[in-house]
């Protein structure tokens, strides 16, 4: 029936149903609106515009309205229950469930928060359009259990929501009813703060990150706060598996990442800055345990958001933090990373330079790579070797050195205390009757090659010669003395193998002559070689006895003639082989068969 506008200023209803546990004021509203016979609840409204006139129309008691949850019409300027704001609520759109409008024509205070999606009751999703007409139900008419177009509302089709959406509203809506949460893995959050940690957090997903966190437009539709909620489940379940998969999928993304803020982007911020307050400091421990396990740059003192026992436990450490740790020097440590001994993440900072860290389970690696390291000038020493000797051994790999000058920007060896141990050897005793000599003495008076002192080495770690002493004490190389008889014998063997072949440079030394003779006695088939495809020429000491017994050069003629070697040339009748005067090679040499014998 229709009421006269005049009756309206009444301050009594005439119907004055009762407020439902937990029913949203709205509701309350259009059901007493459709009650007395209004055809919106803003008619009844005009007449209705505090509170107190409110009660006084219904006669509610205080005990009364503390049923209610939600927000009241604006012009009443009241808050809503949970220290909410009347931002957080739906005062245009309705959403419903079908079966709780079968069960009793209200709506709870629950489903006008923009971010209910679901009635826990039934574990059905919320709907907000009709199924007949697909119109949008909106606060402006009493009769709210029927769309303008005829159709029942609690005749909508049912759809199941996922456990996880349920398990959330469950959790949020137990905190706006201040009753005790079911699922203890999750945080127990005041009304407000489920509210802030879905719209921010809600927003983030391993595909997608917001730049403008905490500001969602459209949130009063359903298909947007079901998203958000979906969001703040998958993340919120499993705590923090899930949270952790979204924290790698975003650093994964910045792979020169030099900052947490950088890398982390939006959400560093969020955390540390939007939601600050206590009660989601369980969002930053997760978050740090995160940092803690997977970050490879160095959180330093400035992150003074960070708990110090994060920055204090970190892993990764600075260049000069590991030294320090290790008992080192820091140039040693950057020389150990150009050697590749020890591994370190490399990050590019924009200014072009690298930030470099280290993770602390090298330290120890470090202090046992350096401890006892010798200086070239040490190692000769502790061998009891020239420095040029031990340069020898170096460059044939004989002594690994820890750092090369040669391989690195080290400014000196690095030549662990290990490495040189295996040159320290167990000799046998002195047979009697026995002469020795020592090392030493060897490579003072015996003018050893470089190849042949490097042949002397690997034979005695071979076990080809044998060192001898008075006693069986392990002795560095350098003081090893040796039986002279098997010395001699095994150098002239090492040489007379050694000289099976050789390059054009040695044999010309060997020669006494100037390399470039010896090419062109080889270009020109003077003196016999063969010719390898990776070394070039080499010639065999067959060869070279062969050239001798052939030829014999007019400087070898005048000295044995002790004249000088322009009037030799001249009176020998002889024609010469080769010369600057036959062919232009640089020096005459003569057939030994047609030189006079005298």
């Amino acid at each position: 029936m229709s009421i006269n506008p005049s009756v309206q200023r009444c301050t009594l209803l005439p119907i004055r149903p009762k407020p439902i546990e937990w029913e949203a004021p709205l509701s309350y509203l259009m059901r007493v609106a459709h009650a007395n016979g209004y055809e919106s609840p803003r008619q009844l409204q005009t007449s209705i515009t505090k509170l107190e006139a409110f009660k006084a129309a219904l006669w509610l008691s205080d005990e009364d309205l503390k049923t209610l949850m939600g927000p009241y019409p604006p012009k009443w300027r009241q808050k809503p229950l949970g220290g909410l704001n009347a931002s957080d609520f739906n005062h245009i759109l309705m959403r419903w469930c079908p079966l709780c409008l079968r069960e009793s024509s209200h709506l709870p205070g629950i489903w006008l928060l923009k971010l209910c999606c679901v009635c826990t009751r039934h574990n059905v999703q919320l709907i907000d359009h009709c199924q007949k007409c697909g119109r949008q139900q909106w606060f402006n008419h009493a009769h709210f259990m029927r769309c303008k177009c005829g159709a029942w509302l609690s005749m909508a089709p049912i759809k199941e929501a996922s456990p996880n959406l349920v398990r959330v509203t469950k959790v949020m809506e137990a905190a706006f009813l201040e009753k005790p949460s079911t699922e203890l893995s999750w945080p127990i959050l005041p009304a407000a703060a489920w509210l802030k940690l879905a719209i921010y957090l809600g927003q983030y997903s391993e595909t997608f990150q917001p730049t403008k966190p905490g500001k969602v437009a459209n949130l009063h539709k359903l298909e947007m706060a079901t998203a958000l909620m979906m969001n703040t489940a998958q993340l919120l379940d499993e705590w923090p598996t899930n949270f952790h998969a979204l924290l790698a999928a975003i650093l994964q993304k910045e792979t020169q990442a030099t900052s947490l803020h950088r890398a982390f982007g939006s959400l560093f911020r969020v955390f540390y800055v939007q939601m600050k307050e206590p009660h989601f400091q369980f969002l930053r421990d997760g978050f740090e345990v995160f940092v803690q396990n997977h970050w490879e740059g160095v959180i330093g003192k400035r992150n003074q958001l960070f708990n110090t026992n994060t920055i204090h436990r970190h892993p990764q450490l600075t260049l000069k933090q590991a030294a320090q740790k290790a008992g080192t020097e820091l140039a040693t440590v950057r020389h150990l990373l150009e050697a590749e001994l020890i591994t370190a993440h490399q990050a590019k900072l924009p200014s072009g330079r690298k930030a470099v860290s280290i993770h602390r389970a090298h330290v120890d690696k470090i202090a046992k790579l350096t401890q006892h390291c010798l200086s070239l000038k040490e190692a000769a020493a502790w061998l009891a070797l020239p420095k040029s000797r031990i340069r020898q051994l170096l460059d044939v790999g004989l002594i690994k050195p820890l750092i090369s000058p040669k391989e690195t920007h080290a400014a000196s060896w690095q030549i662990s205390h290990k490495e040189l141990n295996r040159l320290k050897l167990k000799p046998q005793p002195i047979s009697n009757g026995s002469t020795e000599v020592s090392i030493n003495k060897i490579l003072q008076h015996w003018r050893l090659q470089d190849d042949e002192f490097v042949a002397l080495v690997s034979g005695l770690m071979n076990k080809e010669l044998l060192p001898i002493a008075a006693q069986s004490e392990p002795t560095v190389i350098g003081k090893i003395q040796l039986n002279r008889e098997k010395f001699q014998a095994w150098l002239d063997k090492h040489r007379l193998t050694a000289m099976q072949t050789m390059s054009v440079d040695k044999a010309a030394k060997f020669l006494g002559l100037k390399q470039q003779v010896v090419y062109e006695l080889v270009r020109k088939g003077i003196m016999k070689s063969t010719q390898d495809q990776t070394k070039g020429y080499r010639i065999s000491a067959n060869q070279i006895s062969q050239f001798r017994e052939q030829y014999v050069s007019l400087a070898e003629l005048a000295r044995l003639r002790q004249c000088p070697a322009r009037k030799l040339l001249l009176e020998i009748s002889a024609a010469p082989a080769c010369g600057p005067m036959v062919d232009g090679t640089r020096q005459y040499f003569f057939l030994r068969a047609e030189i006079d014998p005298v």
